[in-house]
């Protein structure tokens, strides 16, 4: 079993993003709803700030199949 993630929200510009629940949108104001490829490549590359996220560390994260 997967332990629990907590949730922390990163802020860029008029936008904020939910990680781990899969949130964003303008002005400040979270979507719990909003879950996709898009936004979990956003979510990867916003935990790691500065450093360099390889291709296939994207691929396994994202599209694991």
């Amino acid at each position: 079993m997967e332990p629990p993630r907590h949730t922390s929200v990163v802020q860029f510009g008029t936008y904020e993003i939910a990680l781990h629940s899969g949130g964003t949108s303008p002005g400040g104001c979270t979507d719990q709803g909003a879950t996709n490829k898009p936004l979990r490549l956003l979510e990867i590359l916003l935990e790691r700030p500065g450093e360099v996220v390889t291709r296939e560390e994207l691929r396994s994260q994202i599209w694991p199949e």
